[in-house]
């Protein structure tokens, strides 16, 4: 067992994590119900509004939440950093035009 991550659930939502399977890009595709809806909600959002909620859920990291709602926290951090890239890239494609 790897000693960084600790025990297997750790692993594991280091791999979820690591790879995604809900693409902001082609929601119907590996999301789930909630996840869809949360990319809707977002698919408007600027980069200022996106990297406020990044904060605030990266700011949950310590907080002890029952598997659910930590699973749903790393679903929408994951989610929420395709839509930092996506903005950051479509920000520095203007900005060279």
């Amino acid at each position: 067992m790897c000693d960084e991550l600790g025990d297997m659930e750790y692993l594991r939502a280091y791999v979820r994590d690591k790879t995604p399977s809900c693409m902001i890009d082609d929601p119907s595709k590996g999301c789930g119900d909630k996840e869809v809806e949360f990319i809707k909600k977002w698919s408007d959002k600027n980069i200022a509004d996106v990297s406020k909620e990044l904060n605030r859920l990266n700011g949950m990291k310590s907080a002890k939440l029952a598997p659910d709602l930590l699973r749903w926290q790393r679903q929408r951090l994951g989610l929420l950093r395709q839509f930092e890239k996506k903005l950051q890239s479509a920000g520095t494609a203007h900005a060279e035009l």
